[in-house]
């Protein structure tokens, strides 16, 4: 389906002052009016979906009109033009950044507000009983979209209709995905998604998700999100709205709706968001795309359920040596903030991984690399501070507030000998209480629940695992007691072991 432009006269000579500026939905919903920066006694709009690159501007029967505003059908036949971007155009080329519906929010089908979680606690889960009888008030889950969908819709499976067309969903994941769900609802703990895509076998799903740039040698077994292909775009924008109205919207059985972290770890993405040698700016553009679609997706449910962008703790420095294969969190951060604004703002937010320096050591107050400066090498626990000074600055905020933090992934290894679970717990105790002392930081959300074979000899779980076992649980660790305390009332009794171990004299004095 090629792009539309719409024509209402052409003026020679425009200017970038005189781009798009905004593009807002009618209160109705039925209408989309777009605002030009000043009066032109002719002017043309182009309009690029989501899987369009800018460069994409085939020309089109023009539609006349004159002054600074323009108002279209939202609906163009069943295509929703909710997903897709208007910019000026002047001789087949933009003018000024294209940009995309605001507001979105306004039409949600459930508008209720934010309600926030009843605390900050929460677990990588492997055994739901077990994480509830922790205490636990957050819970993440992996979802891979390989198992999800269902291309040759089979008996009995899950359907979404998008844009006129139904979209398919494998029956047996979504109901264990709702089972689940409903346990941490019962519970009232708030679950968050992890969206993530890697090979399948079957060849319609890898013809799906696997995005074009994607490399032949994958590091880890995972796929960059694809919205740059018109199918990889559909099934992407159907799944998530299929999820978003399942579990965020008015009829859903929660009292909360769900949130949605969006690929992992996207700053390293030659391991966890392969795109090939990128540019800090393309790696930027592109996860933005994805975000863009999610978040309209999800907002067709919900006005409260937010998205998150997904960074590890390298922040001015980067985990491999080539600049084209990984960028520091800040730099694609810096990057994202301004793409995000020029194309019109939208409120994402912050999934963040402070692991320790050293993933094999514990103890991240011995960190050496983290500075409290706002070029620090890394954010580990030791300057986590620098995280969310960073998000309030003028130029970082969206909408005049700073993005909401949530802590999405961290854990602690036990070192081998005596006092290794001393040592694990101890890095448990100093991180949750320099995460707990941060108002902008609204989850922390620990790696893992048992011990993991495959995970390069680090041991962060609150279980041991058994022997010659990946992750079957043998026996509970100190850290299981310290973490089940860690919003206790008796929480001192339980974290008291570390403080010598810090070198601290109080929890109001660490390092």
């Amino acid at each position: 389906m090629f792009s539309t432009i719409l024509i209402c006269s052409l003026s020679v000579g425009l200017s970038l002052s005189l781009g798009v500026q905004s593009v807002e939905p009618s209160a109705d919903g039925k209408t989309l009016n777009i605002r030009l920066g000043s009066s032109a006694e002719s002017f043309a709009v182009v309009e690029l979906q989501s899987w369009q690159p800018d460069a994409a501007t085939p020309q089109a029967a023009p539609i006349l009109g004159k002054g600074n505003r323009l108002e279209l059908p939202r609906f163009d036949g069943s295509r929703d033009r909710l997903y897709s971007r208007f910019g000026l155009v002047q001789n087949g080329r933009l003018i000024g950044p294209a940009k995309y519906p605001a507001n979105l929010a306004a039409l949600s089908a459930d508008r209720k507000p934010f309600l926030p979680a009843r605390g900050k606690k929460g677990l990588q889960v492997q055994m739901i009983d077990d994480a509830l009888a922790l205490g636990i008030q957050q819970a993440t889950i992996n979802l891979r979209l390989e198992s999800l969908l269902d291309p040759s819709d089979s008996p009995g499976s899950f359907s979404h209709r998008l844009d006129g067309a139904g979209y398919h969903f494998r029956k047996a994941a979504v109901e264990d995905l709702d089972r689940q769900i409903k346990a941490y609802a019962e519970a009232d703990a708030q679950v968050t998604l992890i969206l993530l895509a890697g090979p399948s076998a079957v060849p319609a799903i890898d013809r799906i998700l696997r995005h074009p740039r994607t490399p032949d040698t994958l590091p880890s077994k995972m796929y960059a999100l694809n919205v740059a292909t018109e199918e990889g775009y559909r099934w992407f924008r159907a799944s998530v709205e299929f999820l978003a109205h399942r579990y965020c919207g008015p009829k859903r059985e929660a009292k909360r709706p769900i949130h949605f972290i969006v690929g992992n770890e996207v700053n390293s993405h030659f391991s966890w968001f392969p795109l090939g040698k990128q540019t800090t700016r393309e790696v930027a553009a592109e996860y933005l795309r994805v975000l863009r679609v999610a978040h309209a997706a999800v907002r067709s449910a919900s006005a409260s359920s937010r998205i998150y962008a997904s960074f590890d703790h390298y922040w001015a420095a980067r985990f491999n040596s080539d600049a084209l294969l990984s960028c520091g969190s800040r730099p694609l951060l810096d990057a994202m903030t301004r793409l995000s604004r020029a194309g019109g703002d939208f409120d994402w937010h912050i999934a963040f991984h402070p692991y320790p320096e050293n993933l094999f050591e514990p103890r991240s107050w011995l960190d050496k690399s983290p500075t409290h400066e706002f070029d620090t090498p890394k954010v580990t626990f030791k300057n986590l501070e620098v995280l969310t000074r960073y998000l309030d600055l003028p130029i970082q905020r969206c909408f005049g507030s700073a993005r909401r933090v949530i802590l999405s992934e961290q854990g602690f290894n036990t070192p081998k000998g005596a006092d290794g679970e001393t040592k694990q717990a101890a890095g448990f105790c100093y991180g949750w209480k320099k995460a707990n002392a941060l108002p902008g930081i609204d989850a922390f959300i620990l790696h893992r629940h048992v011990d993991h074979t495959h995970e390069g000899g680090l041991r962060l779980g609150l279980w041991t695992n058994k022997p010659d076992s990946v992750n079957t649980p043998d026996g509970r660790k100190l850290l299981y007691e310290v973490f089940h305390h860690a919003d206790a009332d008796d929480w001192q009794k339980h974290f008291q072991f570390a403080l010598p171990l810090i070198g601290a004299k109080d929890w109001n004095s660490l390092p």
